[in-house]
C-alpha cells in the first residue's frame, strides 16, 4: 500500500498513509459537511483491497487534512472514480496537486486508465485541481454514459442536486502538461524546504555557553558579528546573559518566530532538544554536537 512523505510548497511535509480504522473520529469537526464530496464510500474511509481502489489520508503535525482515494466503476473496465477533500485553510500548499499524483500513480499500476470525479462546482478548489492538473481533461457533465457506468449511483443512490455536480473524466496517461506541472511543484516543495536555513525570520542557538571559546558561545557571537539581519536568541538551561544578551531557558520561552535552531549540545541531549524544536514550530536543525559516532550502529 501507498505511504510517501510530500514536502508541500510551505516547506512543510505530508505524511500520506492508508486510511485505518478510527481514522474517521479523527478528523476535524464538521470535515466533510463543509467539504462535500459526493463519495459516501470516501466519507466513511472504507479501506477497500488495492484491485478495488484505496483511501489515503494525509496528516500535518499528526492531525488529518485531507482524505482522497479512488474506487473502480462497476461495468467500466479502466474507468475509477477519484475524490478527495482537503481540510479548510490547508488549500495552495500543493496538497491536492500531489496526493493527485500519487493517486494516478497507484491506480495506473493497478490497471486504472481514466479518473471520473464528481465534484459540486461550489468546491472551487477541487474542480480547479482536476481541470488544471495537466491531465488530459474533459467535462461531460452528468451524461447518460456516466451514469449508466454507475458513477451516478456509486453512492448507493443517485444526488438530489445532480445540477451541481460537475462531472470531469481525467485520463491517465502522462502529458507534457502534466509533466510540466508536477516538475514545477517538485521545485517549489524543494525551495519552500531549504528557505528556512536561507531566510529564517529568526534563529536560536541553542546550548550557548557563557564564556567565550567553547562552540556554543562562538556560533551565537559569530552570528551577531557577521551582522545577521533577523533576531538570533541565545537559549541555554540555566538562563542569565550572555554578552549582554538575554539568555533564554528553553527555545519556547522565545517570543518571536524561531525557523532555524542551531543545537549545540551533547548528544544524549539532542532528541529532547528536537522534541521542543517541533513544538515550537522550528523548521530546520542544524546540530553540532559530539557522541553520535561511538554510540554504535542502533
Amino acid at each position: 500500500m501507498l505511504t510517501a512523505d510530500v514536502v508541500l510548497r510551505d516547506g512543510s511535509t505530508l505524511q500520506l498513509r492508508p486510511a485505518e480504522p478510527g481514522d474517521r473520529e479523527r478528523l476535524p469537526p464538521g470535515f466533510f459537511t463543509r467539504r462535500r464530496t459526493h463519495s459516501a464510500w470516501l466519507e466513511a474511509l472504507r479501506v477497500e483491497p488495492s484491485a478495488h481502489g484505496m483511501v489515503l489520508v494525509g496528516e500535518v503535525g499528526g492531525q488529518l487534512h485531507v482524505v482522497a482515494g479512488y474506487r473502480r466503476i462497476p461495468g467500466a473496465e479502466g474507468h475509477a472514480e477519484v475524490a478527495m477533500a482537503v481540510a479548510l485553510g490547508f488549500e495552495g500548499r500543493g496538497i491536492g496537486t500531489r496526493v493527485l499524483e500519487l493517486l494516478a500513480e497507484q491506480a495506473w499500476a493497478d490497471g486504472v486508465r481514466v479518473f471520473e470525479a464528481r465534484v459540486p462546482r461550489d468546491e472551487r478548489t477541487i474542480v480547479d485541481l482536476f481541470t488544471s492538473s495537466g491531465f488530459a481533461a474533459s467535462s461531460p457533465g452528468l451524461s447518460s454514459r456516466v451514469a449508466d457506468r454507475g458513477l451516478a449511483n456509486l453512492d448507493g443512490q443517485r444526488a438530489d442536486d445532480e445540477a451541481d455536480v460537475l462531472c470531469v473524466s481525467l485520463g491517465l496517461g502522462p502529458t507534457v502538461a502534466f509533466l510540466d506541472r508536477s516538475a514545477a511543484r517538485a521545485r517549489e516543495a524543494a525551495a519552500a524546504s531549504v528557505r528556512p536555513f536561507f531566510e529564517p525570520r529568526g534563529v536560536a542557538v541553542i546550548g550557548v555557553n557563557r564564556e567565550r571559546g567553547r562552540i556554543g558561545s562562538e556560533v551565537f557571537f559569530n552570528l551577531i558579528d557577521a551582522g545577521c539581519t533577523v533576531p538570533v536568541y541565545p537559549v541555554h538551561p540555566a538562563g542569565g546573559q550572555v554578552g549582554g544578551h538575554q539568555v533564554r531557558v528553553r527555545v519556547a520561552d522565545v517570543a518571536g518566530p524561531v525557523d532555524l535552531a542551531v543545537v549545540v549540545v551533547p548528544a544524549a541531549h539532542v532528541l529532547g532538544v528536537v522534541e521542543e524544536c517541533i513544538a515550537k514550530g522550528v523548521k530546520a536543525l542544524v546540530v553540532i554536537s559530539a557522541g553520535f559516532s561511538e554510540v554504535g550502529t542502533e
